[in-house]
């Protein structure tokens, strides 16, 4: 049904509300009346930017899940542009690191490994 309830009367879309509430059959409805959806509707179907979401519940429910995950990818998004920028602001801060204080992560290694094998070395010659 296109737009069911486009220039009915109040007594017809009542009419027409109780009909469908009754009839066993699926409908699929496109209307933007939104009494109209909460009272037939028991699923709803979302689709948006190349996607379908399937909802179960009337308009009202619709509406109230697709604004909590409409509010969830915004927090989620504003995490991710926060981390964006402290990364960014680390990147800037390692920039000013004079090259000689920095030590590429194979030498650490290394310099460690070396260590380590010279105090166990030193240890066995003295035993």
């Amino acid at each position: 049904l296109d737009e069911p309830t486009n220039d009915l009367d109040l007594k017809t879309v009542t009419w027409l509300e109780d009909f469908l509430l009754e009839f066993k059959n699926t409908v699929i409805v496109v209307s933007h009346d939104r009494h109209f959806l909460d009272t037939v509707c028991t699923h709803i179907v979302d689709i948006d930017f190349g996607g379908i979401r399937l909802f179960t519940g009337n308009y009202s429910f619709w509406y109230q899940s697709s604004q909590l995950a409409l509010m969830q990818r915004s927090a989620a998004n504003k995490k991710a542009e926060e981390k964006k920028k402290e990364f960014a602001k680390i990147k800037k801060v390692e920039k000013k690191i004079p090259a000689k204080l920095k030590t590429p992560k194979s030498q650490r290694i290394k310099v460690v490994k070396t260590a380590g094998k010279s105090k166990a070395n030193k240890a066995k010659k003295e035993d």
